[in-house]
């Protein structure tokens, strides 16, 4: 949750960037592919990582409620 969003969008677009992600590198190499298997840029991938993002700050509300009732 401390990790400024821009630094963790960053590092999802160096991980999944279809031409030069470090996961889509890995996944074309073992499985032989021609084309990259993710592609960050897409409403898909955005969504991904918002969520991903948001993520904690849910599971953090939710839990809190459920400790108090």
């Amino acid at each position: 949750m401390m990790i400024p969003h821009i630094l963790f969008a960053v590092s999802w677009v160096l991980l999944l960037n279809p031409s030069n992600g470090l996961i889509n590198l890995v996944l074309k190499e073992i499985l032989h592919l021609q084309d990259s298997p993710f592609n960050i840029y897409t409403l898909v991938g955005m969504i991904l990582v918002e969520g991903l993002l948001d993520l904690p700050i849910a599971y953090l509300t939710i839990a809190r409620r459920h400790v108090l009732f």
